[in-house]
């Protein structure tokens, strides 16, 4: 008996907390228990709905999460409580979205409903972006990190054209694009290069010069000695001694000699090549320098660019996502269909009231609301009646008392005037009684002229 009593409470335990439960998701849905009392088999009904609010706040509230780690750049305990409060906002929309649309009329139905349809709509997107960004994160990021990586390749290959060693080939002219992409570097070594490569071009000028002259030399000074000594060939007498064209090849040689001194000119080489040595060592030493400074300014603007890019951020994320689906038709379906179907777990109630129809709660409600309309309209007419009469009497008590004042007023201005009237005539009398005796007197001993 025992055990059959505790098997009924578990029972009876269970079926109340069941229905507790049912209570709380239908209060989500903005139900009424004591209309709902009336119509109880709509009760599973209100239960599915406010179930569905619920998993749609929950999932706005991971939706926040998302969206704020992938800002700070991880999770922290902190910030469930602004995806908290992100669902409770969710949570309340979405319960005033559904609870106040209760008109039994399509017509009307439809027009409360297809704009709580389009908010529902919007938010459901929302709602759906962080997920979807949370749900791609390694090819996002993955994708992020290369196009980084892309533009720190693409500015040092811009700086380093636009700012070429001067051994390098360049193109005439100043280089295409590179407005603000030239160095300002102290170190210059293109002075120094471009007198190097004159100074070895008058090198090699004046070296071809002395060869050509020094073979000239050679050639007029064997011809005089062959012809002094007598050899036979081309312009030569075959008449040894010191005869006339011996003296004059020798002259010529010697005039040649004088006029092309070779070895000045040799003096002159020879400072040149040491020259040349000189500009080599500085030119070389000046390259260093500028290749170094130059490789430290692009290494700091490197270092800036990659600066910037340490955190990625949410509109980054979306960037990426978007270039992704353009490029991948796939990935493209993907994540609409993910979309779409958190935007239609979002409408998924405002659709059940929508295509739906009415049910008996919603006439009941509608029913009552009516009701109370003509409740609320009787009692504010009567209420206003009652306030009109009241003024009216008042206003009427009002003239009365106004009308009693203004003969009290009149009644004391004549009995005021009555008193003065009776002083004026008890003073005219009391002054005729002083007078009469001696007017009496004086009638008795002369006789009062006119009498």
């Amino acid at each position: 008996m025992t055990e059959r009593w505790k098997a009924s409470g578990r029972r009876i335990w269970n079926r109340a907390r069941h229905t507790d439960y049912g209570r709380k998701l239908r209060v989500l849905a903005g139900t009424d228990e004591k209309m709902l009392d009336w119509v109880p088999h709509n009760r599973t009904r209100y239960t599915g709905v406010g179930g569905v609010v619920l998993s749609t706040a929950v999932i706005a509230g991971l939706s926040m999460t998302f969206a704020l780690s992938q800002v700070l750049g991880g999770f922290n305990p902190l910030l469930l409580f602004p995806a908290l409060v992100w669902a409770i906002v969710v949570l309340n929309l979405d319960r005033w979205l559904i609870s106040s649309a209760t008109d039994i009329r399509w017509g009307r139905r439809a027009a409360i409903l297809v704009p709580r349809l389009l908010v529902a709509g919007l938010l459901g997107f929302i709602i759906a972006e962080p997920v979807v960004l949370r749900l791609f994160q390694t090819a996002v990021e993955q994708h992020i990190n290369d196009e980084r990586d892309r533009q720190v390749r693409e500015l040092v290959d811009e700086l380093v054209r636009c700012n070429p060693l001067p051994d390098s080939p360049q193109p005439p002219g100043f280089p295409e694009g590179c407005v603000g992409k030239v160095f300002s570097i102290g170190v210059e070594p293109t002075a120094l290069a471009r007198e190097l490569a004159a100074t070895e071009q008058q090198v090699a000028s004046l070296s071809a010069g002395i060869r050509a002259d020094s073979a000239q030399l050679a050639n007029l000074e064997n011809l005089a000695r062959l012809e002094c000594t007598g050899a036979s060939g081309p312009g030569l007498t075959g008449v040894p001694g010191e005869g006339a064209d011996c003296r004059r090849l020798r002259r010529e040689a010697d005039d040649f000699r004088a006029s092309h001194p070779i070895e000045t000119r040799n003096t002159e080489l020879r400072a040149l090549d040491s020259r040349v040595v000189e500009l080599r060592d500085r030119a070389g030493s000046a390259q260093r320098d500028y290749q170094q400074a130059r490789d430290a300014e692009i290494q700091r603007q490197r270092t800036e660019l990659e600066s910037h890019q340490r955190q990625i951020g949410l509109l980054e994320r979306f960037r990426a996502l978007d270039e992704m689906t353009d490029q991948n038709p796939v990935l493209w379906g993907t994540t609409w269909l993910i979309r779409l179907m958190f935007v239609l777990i979002d409408c998924l109630p405002i659709l059940v009231k929508l295509l739906g129809g009415t049910t008996a709660y919603d006439r009941l409600v509608e029913t009552r609301t009516a009701s109370q309309e003509r409740i609320y309209t009787e009692v504010v007419q009567n209420t206003e009646e009652a306030v009109l009469s009241d003024l009216a009497l008042r206003r009427h008590e009002k003239l009365l008392d106004t009308r009693k004042r203004r003969e009290r007023v009149d009644l004391d201005k004549r009995q005021h005037d009555a008193d003065i009237a009776k002083e004026i005539n008890e003073t005219i009398a009391a002054v005729a009684a002083r007078m009469a005796p001696e007017t009496s007197g004086r009638t008795n001993g002369h006789p009062v002229a006119g009498v």
